[in-house]
């Protein structure tokens, strides 16, 4: 490689070739006889490429279940500190209804709902992905899609 020369990495190269492919997009099979001969073409065996092709579905199938398991997460984070919110409302409202003197019992619930909230925020905020609980998010969803999938076929 020349001193001079703007291609330095693997990384430059990859980036002109997809550009390249995206200027010249075609339909999908095209792409996939494009693919393959490029693949010969640079010495890539067809089990190499299919392997390949295989991983990355699976990594791109996972990175979109991850996003939609971190927004489910999200919904029932937000779900569960509406209701905590909510009951601490209304604990307040009969407390000083009832209460005469301002509020007092209802200070309890309230600190009680309010440390549980705490904890599901730093939970949500400083918490890595259970790869457990995603596993198990992901199989339930995998056979609820299969099981549509069955009754719009049967």
């Amino acid at each position: 490689m020349a001193a001079n020369d703007p291609l330095r990495t693997e990384r430059d190269l990859e980036e002109i070739l997809a550009r390249a492919v995206r200027e010249d997009v075609g339909d999908s099979a095209t792409l996939r006889e494009r693919l393959a001969q490029t693949a010969a073409e640079i010495g890539i065996t067809p089990e190499a490429l299919e392997r390949a092709e295989a991983q990355w579905l699976r990594e791109r199938d996972r990175a979109q279940f991850e996003i939609d398991f971190r927004a489910k997460k999200r919904k029932s984070l937000i779900d569960t500190l509406g209701g905590l919110i909510t009951a601490s409302g209304i604990c307040l409202v009969v407390d000083w209804f009832t209460g005469g003197s301002g509020l007092s019992w209802s200070l309890i619930p309230v600190g009680i709902m309010g440390v549980i909230m705490l904890g599901n925020l730093v939970e949500a905020a400083f918490s890595k992905p259970n790869d457990r609980d995603f596993d198990s998010w992901s199989r339930r969803q995998k056979r609820r899609q299969k099981r549509s999938e069955d009754a719009e076929s049967g």
